[in-house]
């Protein structure tokens, strides 16, 4: 039943009808079917999350994305399962903005072999978990995170995003105008920086430059005034 389902949902989504897809697709309980192997069980709802995502319906995808075990899809055998998994999530995490799930998951596409052993695949994995790292909200797991990305050697040969994570890491004030004319083009082949969405990106960027200038002046000052502060 649940094959000749995909089926179906699959000829519904070729005639441009997204909804009546996903809706079919979730009709089954795929995880229950005792008889269907692990991998066509992942494989189904990785489409039905897909089918969720493109029709908007962002809550069914966390919900059926439950469903799915990283640490199953670690396996060598599931590289590109969760490849696919983790693709989907990062559309999904970037709807929500909720950056440091998005540094989680990069982090776990920059660990899996395939990638890894692609030069080109690895540095974007790793660029974009540096990206979300600055766009995270400041606290003790984003700070750890931080410094432990910033101690791969990797990094090192993307010198600009070691740099990045450097100057989030130092207690010294940093000035919006020439950090924004630094990285714009760094960050310009990264569709979340582009367009009106991408502008929304910025200006957390910019928050988060300017939260980490407050906290540097508060280990300063105890009192400064707005005058001060504009200087």
């Amino acid at each position: 039943r649940a094959r000749l389902t995909r089926m179906l949902a699959s000829m519904k989504e070729s005639k441009g009808q997204i909804a009546e897809a996903a809706d079919i697709l979730q009709s089954v309980q795929v995880e229950t079917l005792g008889s269907m192997e692990n991998r066509e069980k992942f494989e189904f709802i990785l489409e039905q999350m897909r089918l969720a995502l493109a029709k908007g319906d962002y809550i069914r995808t966390e919900i059926l994305s439950r469903k799915v075990s990283p640490k199953a899809l670690r396996d060598k055998d599931m590289q590109d399962l969760k490849l696919r998994f983790f693709a989907l999530m990062t559309q999904y995490y970037q709807h929500e903005r909720r950056y440091l799930d998005l540094v989680r998951a990069f982090q776990e596409v920059y660990a899996t072999p395939v990638v890894t052993e692609n030069e080109t695949q690895w540095k974007d994995a790793l660029k974009s978990v540096v990206a979300y790292l600055a766009l995270a909200k400041h606290d003790n797991e984003q700070s750890d995170l931080m410094a432990k990305v910033s101690a791969d050697k990797k990094l090192e040969q993307l010198p600009e995003l070691q740099h990045l994570l450097k100057l989030f890491m130092t207690p010294e004030l940093m000035r919006w105008p020439s950090f924004q004319e630094q990285y714009r083009p760094v960050f310009a082949d990264n569709a979340f920086f582009k367009g009106e969405a991408g502008e929304r990106t910025w200006q957390d960027l910019h928050r988060r430059v300017t939260e980490h200038n407050i906290r540097v002046l508060a280990a300063y000052y105890s009192r400064i005034s707005k005058r001060r502060l504009a200087v």
